[in-house]
């Protein structure tokens, strides 16, 4: 697993690359996630899973082998609540940047 953190840490951009591109052809070759659409907008599902899977994973994966458990926590602290709470509709639940 150390080895495998050294070279994710030596070529950061092309492991964030590998690991979001796997996790969209992952997506892809699932057929029910491949014949859904995201009602609303009529877009495929595999290429709103398969990106926002591949983004969150690449960036976790990637952030922990650069910056170890420290750089993962403040990115999560900083992903949580990065900004103000906006209520929309009676909920406050949606973050907007300060």
């Amino acid at each position: 697993m150390a080895a495998l953190l050294r070279i994710i840490a030596r070529r950061p951009v092309a492991a964030f690359m590998v690991i979001g591109l796997g996790a969209y052809f992952l997506t892809v070759a699932i057929p029910p996630i491949v014949n859904a659409q995201v009602l609303p907008f009529a877009l495929p599902l595999h290429g709103v899973v398969g990106g926002v899977l591949g983004v969150g994973v690449g960036a976790f994966v990637v952030t922990g082998a650069l910056a170890g458990r420290d750089g993962v926590v403040d990115w999560i602290r900083a992903a949580d609540g990065g900004g103000v709470g906006a209520c929309v509709g009676g909920r406050c639940s949606t973050r907007v940047p300060c």
